[in-house]
């Protein structure tokens, strides 16, 4: 069930939901969630978002919990699998992606916690590269990803680590 609560100002529910804004292409599927009108901040589990819904490539989110504040276009989240779109690279065949434990967004700069990227074609096997680190900041207006404590690993066997690293996106 539903439930709007007028005074407050507020929408929430206990079921999965799917909401569409058509206005930046974005499709958002939810459960147990909460809505703010006045601050305009949405909470909820089990978030998957997909931008760009209705073109080939786009990016899709997963995340266990979060808190969207969509005046200010940031969240916060946690448990967070990301998966950029496909040609971000200007290869279509890759899966481009990362995981972590939590993750924050705000003015196009992206951080994930104990976090793992990757750009190899998703299979069964473990990917042939990733980078683990503590921190991963994927800095979208300056087109870099950034490390902190980051190990290469290869076949999941780390080789390298760089105390701190990036390469362009």
């Amino acid at each position: 069930d539903i439930v709007i609560q007028r005074k407050e100002g507020i929408i929430s529910s206990n079921k999965d939901v799917t909401i569409i804004d058509n206005e930046n292409q974005t499709l958002f599927e939810l459960s147990k969630f909460s809505y703010s009108f006045q601050e305009e901040i949405l909470k909820g589990e089990d978030f998957f978002i997909n931008t760009k819904y209705n073109q080939p490539f786009s990016d899709k989110y997963f995340f266990k919990t979060a808190i969207f504040d969509l005046k200010n276009q940031s969240y916060i989240a946690q448990d967070i699998d990301i998966n950029l779109k496909k040609d971000i690279f200007g290869n279509k065949n890759n899966d481009p992606r990362f995981k972590g434990v939590a993750s924050s967004s705000k003015n196009g700069i992206t951080k994930i916690e104990k976090g793992i990227f990757t750009s190899c074609k998703k299979n069964d096997s473990c990917p042939p590269w990733s980078i683990k680190a503590k921190k991963i900041k994927h800095d979208k207006n300056k087109k870099q990803l950034i490390y902190d404590s980051a190990f290469l690993q290869l076949y999941d066997k780390p080789v390298a680590y760089f105390p701190k690293f990036f390469h362009p996106d």
